[in-house]
């Protein structure tokens, strides 16, 4: 109890902890309220019609129609059609022996693992299109709807059967897993999106396939899993579906959560509190308001554990799909390159496991699953490239995309020491673009129930295998978003501690505590949240997230209303903080880190003060069009663009927009942009 209560104290006598404490309270009000409407309209709907429902179920309904309000109903139906279609083919393939009624969500992740996966090996086929996947879809439920009864059926009698036997438990789940989901319902807004998550989606949606384009985007074959479940969501309702693929990993995080506490023996109402712990980390919040992996890495690891867990050894093989175990274990090699620590120490286990029992060919099939599910991007990088984990480790493959260096970003080496823990809780900003807060408390709070974990059995050996593993990671960079899987799982496996002793009202008390603390510094994780991003959508209303998206990132609206005029043009970002050019596919070039050619130029330019350089640039590749922020624009930028006879076009907030009336982007767009167009030229090459 004393680190606990420790934590909690000097975390409320912290200045900046607590100004976010005080600084969250009306955003938890006003979603308190926007939940409860819905949520008593259901209530009053049900008891006129002289049924129950738990209040778990009309919370969970009523979260629902909040995420459909605030993000449409095509984005919703998009991600429904994409679970339906997953529970029809995980049905197909998971037999009833290996779909026990505690794991229903097996069917689902197996379906949309597998899914997501195969389409990773299609992306620079000219295929992709709304007609076709709406097709497939349609076709696959039209033949498969009986399979997609029986597997809502499953998941309808487990989550009755779970809250039934914990209703308050279930019901503070809920809620704190709807306040996480929050940031999911503003727009895009990060610049790793807008620069480089959302790039392939918006080519699918525009050519019909991926142009692999490095020099554009050095991360373009980079493991792209995530990637690709928002470009299907992207094309099934025809724009950025982000939102959506925020709200599944938070649920798929929150089950696994649930799901690994209960395997490891979580007594009474604890595994929901598992869930909770899982919601209420600041960094959970966070991954939902963009696509970066590491909360579906560490969703996924969670449910990888469990199934690892609740293997049964004891007959002539063992009791789990393979398809489960390999798509589990591909996925996450699909996500990132820095889950291959984590996958390489229980793939081993499993191989050992499984040879032991000479159960060969579960084997082969786990292993084919899982190189089927992951091997996609490391096959396109290596063929395009020559690195297949490019551009890391660029020292050794010596790309030519890239210098022959090592991939390193030198912010991220505060070192490993005693105080890192309290500086991660106190100081977090030296770890990850964020402030002190984001990577919650539980790094300092939970030290007393990981010590007591280490009494032995599988709570010892996951206890173990996530400090060890975490620690690994940290070490090699000292970033607090990759080691956010391993706390995910530290934190699980507090809470079964606690089930675990004496008193554990006491227990239950303290988590809870532990749990309102972390939901209060959501708002630490970004800059976007603690400017207020989050509480302006819910005090506008759904009508709201124009004006959210034209006040945090007015580059997006710029660059609409210049993509509503459907005229050619070839655009420079010409600040390396606004790399945006998922805004414009195969229309524009950035000087930002992604882009190592246009970088060295604006490099070069800047020292010219004059302009003379940024005319020549200009000149020579042919820009039509220049996007820049003037109180960050580079040295000479802006006489350059005077002399060269550029206007201000449009403007939004700090954003600026300058144009060339009647220039020609072709000298541009086929000369420079098209050649890297890099299937174009593989299947040159095939032709």
């Amino acid at each position: 109890m004393l680190p606990i209560l420790a934590t909690l104290l000097v975390a409320a006598s912290h200045t900046d902890l607590r100004l976010s404490f005080l600084g969250s309270m009306p955003l938890v009000l006003r979603y308190l309220m926007l939940v409860a409407v819905p949520a008593l309209a259901l209530w009053g709907l049900v008891r006129v019609s002289g049924r129950k429902l738990a209040v778990a179920t009309l919370l969970l309904l009523g979260n629902a129609s909040a995420f459909v309000v605030f993000v449409g109903l095509a984005q919703s139906a998009a991600l429904l059609l994409l679970v339906a279609v997953a529970a029809v083919l995980g049905c197909c393939l998971l037999p009833a022996s290996e779909r026990p009624e505690t794991a229903q969500i097996d069917v689902v992740l197996l379906g949309v693992l597998l899914i997501v996966g195969g389409l990773g090996w299609m992306l620079p086929i000219p295929m992709h299109s709304a007609s076709l996947y709406l097709a497939v879809s349609c076709a696959a439920l039209v033949l498969g709807w009986r399979r997609l009864c029986v597997a809502a059926g499953g998941a309808g009698r487990q989550w009755s059967a779970a809250v039934a036997a914990h209703p308050a438990a279930a019901a503070f789940a809920v809620l704190v897993a709807g306040f996480a989901a929050i940031p999911a319902w503003l727009p895009s807004m990060t610049p790793d999106d807008n620069a480089a998550h959302l790039l392939l989606s918006q080519q699918l949606r525009i050519d019909g396939y991926s142009r692999l384009d490095v020099s554009s985007q050095l991360f373009a074959v980079a493991p792209w899993f995530n990637n690709t479940l928002h470009a299907l969501l992207t094309l099934l309702q025809g724009s950025d579906a982000r939102s959506a693929v925020g709200a599944w990993w938070l649920v798929v995080g929150c089950l696994g959560a649930y799901r690994l506490a209960k395997a490891l023996g979580a007594q009474q109402s604890y595994p929901w509190l598992a869930a909770a712990l899982y919601a209420s980390h600041p960094l959970t919040a966070y991954f939902g308001m963009t696509l970066q992996v590491d909360g579906a890495s560490a969703a996924l690891l969670m449910h990888l554990l469990a199934a690892c867990v609740g293997l049964d050894w004891r007959g002539t093989t063992a009791n789990a799909s393979p398809w489960v175990l390999g798509a589990l274990c591909g996925a996450l090699m699909a996500l990132k390159i820095t889950n291959a620590i984590y996958v390489g120490v229980i793939g081993v286990w499993l191989t050992w496991r499984f040879v032991a029992k000479q159960d060969y060919a579960r084997l082969a099939c786990m292993i084919a699953v899982a190189a089927v599910v992951a091997a996609s991007s490391y096959v396109y990088a290596t063929v395009i490239t020559g690195n297949p984990v490019f551009p890391l480790f660029n020292g050794i493959f010596k790309s030519p995309y890239f210098p022959a260096i090592n991939f390193n970003d030198v912010r991220w080496h505060a070192g490993v020491s005693l105080a890192s823990a309290w500086d991660l809780t106190f100081a977090t900003s030296r770890y990850m673009e964020a402030f002190a807060g984001a990577a919650g408390l539980c790094l300092l709070a939970l030290i007393g129930a990981w010590l007591l974990a280490l009494r032995g059995g599988w709570l010892a050996a996951v206890t173990v295998f996530a400090f060890a593993s975490g620690l690994l990671v940290f070490s090699q960079v000292q970033y607090l978003r990759y080691i956010f899987p391993a706390l995910a799982v530290l934190g699980t496996v507090a809470v079964v501690v606690f089930s675990r002793l004496s008193n554990p009202r006491i227990w239950g008390g303290a988590l809870l505590l532990l749990i309102v603390a972390q939901c209060g510094l959501v708002r630490s994780t970004t800059w976007l949240l603690l400017w207020g991003a989050e509480q302006q959508l819910l005090a506008g209303g759904p009508e709201a997230v124009p004006d959210v998206e034209r006040a945090f990132v007015p580059e997006r609206a710029l660059l609409r209303r210049l993509n509503a005029q459907q005229s050619r043009y070839c655009l420079l970002f010409a600040e390396k903080t606004t790399s945006y050019i998922a805004l414009a596919p195969a229309k524009s070039l950035a000087v930002g880190f992604y882009d190592p050619k246009m970088r060295a130029l604006a490099k070069s330019a800047q020292s010219d003060v004059t302009g003379g350089k940024w005319i020549s640039m200009i000149q020579n590749i042919g820009f039509t069009h220049v996007e820049f922020r003037p109180g960050q624009a580079p040295p000479g930028l802006i006489p350059a663009l005077r002399t060269l006879g550029f206007q201000l076009l449009d403007s939004e907030g700090e954003a600026q927009l300058w144009a060339k009336l009647g220039a020609d982007p072709s000298a541009c767009l086929d000369g420079t942009i098209a050649p890297r167009n890099e299937v174009r030229r593989l299947l040159s090459l095939k032709q």
